[in-house]
């Protein structure tokens, strides 16, 4: 809940979520070298995000040997202005498909 001084966090996060569909997705290789990925993401619920990939892509890669990822979806359409959601969560592969990964997530938002 915000007051007068204060931004809504958790409105402003859902406004992000709600109005993007491409995330930066964040993983690391075996010896923890590092790689971001532009993903199409679909929230399956507030803190659970839900994107298909290429088994063979370097994030997938990735994430079969370590699970753990940093997430950030941005909106920067407005002319000087922008706002993001950073997370961090385990990734795991979704029941329904051996294509679809899932992330449940912690999330701080950003604005400027």
């Amino acid at each position: 809940m915000s007051t007068a001084n204060e931004p809504d966090l958790a409105a402003i996060a859902r406004s992000i979520v709600d109005t993007n569909r491409f995330m930066a997705l964040g993983t690391a290789d075996r010896s923890g070298t590092p790689w971001v990925s532009p993903v199409w993401y679909a929230p399956a619920s507030d803190s659970e995000f839900v994107w298909v990939s290429r088994p063979g892509s370097r994030h997938s890669r990735n994430l079969a040997e370590r699970p753990q990822v940093a997430i950030t979806i941005y909106d920067s359409r407005g002319p000087g202005e922008w706002a993001a959601l950073y997370m961090a969560g385990i990734a795991q592969r979704s029941k329904t498909s051996t294509r679809r990964s899932s992330c449940s997530t912690n999330a701080a938002v950003r604005r400027a």
